[in-house]
């Protein structure tokens, strides 16, 4: 049965976003959470909130002393069938950015004090509620802005990634049987160790795990989406494609050269990816400083970005700038954009052709051609619409245990024919403790802090 830790302290925290809203709450929790609650809040109905069963909700008002200042509703969870595994009492109020703060200050000068970020769920993780690679799933699942982020991290909330995790280490403790079986009882009548077949073991448990490894860069391409930079010379429609692609006017779009001077951002969903848009100061000669302090900017931008969209203007010859823009990038970022397919097409494509670039015409006027865009970038990112079906791994914490297995396990297949069989049972041990780590089983307090306080307060 599970044991509660009980914590010194009650605490408290704003638990939903601050400013002006129709619903502000307040969660308290502790030990003397309903004890905190009951003198700053009574029921309409005269209840003790001490004789409100879990999961009952009663409608009062919050007081300032004996001053009423809030009607508001008191939802009660009690220990150990709560979030936190302790008494939690959380107080709606109406959706007031300095009524809100009153109320946490009143919870506060009654007893309960400051949450730290995450507190509550790091309470919730050592009292067994939720384990860590739940726990740390929650943070992604509230920073999700878009629906392959939010099914990402939904997966990892639901169990599925501790569920491969288990089934790797299912595998391991196989091996290990095996092993120790042959070491423990040398005189039994048990047959000589099948090295093959012990290392295909191991290399199937291996596999499994470069799996989850290699899907990481995908897993970091889903949350943190893709940085890339939209450059060109002026005029040739960077903006247009930007105002295309984000779905409305976000860029200034003119005919005069050198309209945009600074760089210009913007977050947009291209299907399953989230695309990191900068539109930049259109590169060309030029003696006006401000102008050049932009295109500057504008080549250091394309230089640190994951993609590039290199937009020219396909109804003109191509110059002497943007031939020296096709040598200054790595090919194997940089998507060419022939604009203005609406008009009589000018350039000369076997010119591009020489550069081995990727090559895709559109009108960012009309929209013609976005659909095929949409597809080379998600070539050029090497991320296709399937991969957010399988199971991806977006926590670095998760990557570096999977690395440290993996290392390990690599030790334990050479290992395997030449040394004694204790030596790579000591090693698939060592696995098995750093498996244990995913959920929190074997963990110290300082690696369980860092995670939690990234956390925000009242989480």
């Amino acid at each position: 049965m599970q044991s509660y830790k009980k914590f010194e302290d009650t605490i408290a925290a704003i638990s939903t976003p601050i400013g002006i809203g129709s619903i502000s709450a307040v969660r308290i929790s502790g030990e003397k959470a309903i004890k905190i609650t009951e003198r700053i809040f009574k029921a309409r109905d005269g209840t003790s909130l001490y004789d409100v069963k879990g999961y009952h909700a009663k409608l009062g008002r919050v007081f300032d002393g004996k001053k009423p200042i809030d009607e508001a509703v008191v939802l009660i969870f009690k220990a150990p069938k709560s979030y936190t595994g302790e008494d939690i009492a959380e107080i709606f109020c109406h959706g007031n950015v300095f009524l809100i703060k009153q109320v946490l200050r009143l919870a506060i000068n009654n007893g309960a004090r400051l949450a730290n970020p995450g507190e509550f769920t790091k309470r919730a993780f050592l009292n067994g509620k939720i384990s860590l690679e739940k726990a740390e799933a929650i943070t992604d699942l509230i920073s999700s802005n878009y629906k392959t982020a939010l099914d990402a991290s939904f997966s990892v909330f639901e169990g599925k990634l501790g569920e491969k995790i288990k089934e790797i280490k299912e595998k391991f403790i196989d091996i290990l049987s095996e092993l120790n079986a042959r070491i423990d009882y040398p005189d039994e009548d048990i047959s000589d160790l099948d090295v093959v077949n012990m290392k295909n073991k191991i290399k199937l448990a291996n596999s499994e795990i470069l799996k989850l490894i290699n899907s990481y860069s995908k897993g970091q391409v889903i949350k943190n989406g893709v940085k890339t930079a939209i450059i060109g010379p002026p005029n040739t429609g960077k903006s247009t494609l930007m105002n295309l692609l984000s779905g409305y006017q976000r860029a200034i779009v003119s005919d005069i050269p050198g309209t945009t001077r600074d760089t210009i951002n913007e977050s947009i969903v291209l299907g399953d990816l989230n695309l990191v848009l900068t539109d930049t100061a259109g590169i060309r000669e030029t003696n006006e400083k401000i102008e050049k302090i932009g295109i500057s900017r504008a080549i250091d931008m394309a230089k640190t970005s994951e993609i590039i969209l290199l937009v020219l203007d396909s109804s003109k010859e191509i110059s002497k700038e943007e031939i020296e823009l096709l040598n200054l990038f790595k090919k194997d970022k940089v998507l060419i954009i022939l604009n203005k397919s609406d008009l009589k097409e000018t350039i000369c494509i076997d010119e591009i052709k020489k550069y081995s670039y990727e090559i895709v015409k559109i009108s960012a006027k009309t929209g013609s051609g976005i659909e095929n865009l949409k597809e080379k970038i998600y070539k050029l990112v090497g991320f296709a619409p399937s991969d957010t079906e399988s199971l991806i791994m977006i926590n670095e914490r998760h990557l570096d245990i999977l690395n440290r297995s993996l290392k390990l396990s690599d030790d334990a297949e050479k290992l395997l024919k030449n040394e004694p069989l204790d030596m790579t049972s000591e090693i698939i041990t060592n696995i098995l403790e750093i498996l244990t780590e995913f959920t929190g089983e074997n963990i110290n307090e300082e690696v369980v802090n860092m995670i939690f306080s990234k956390f925000c307060v009242g989480k």
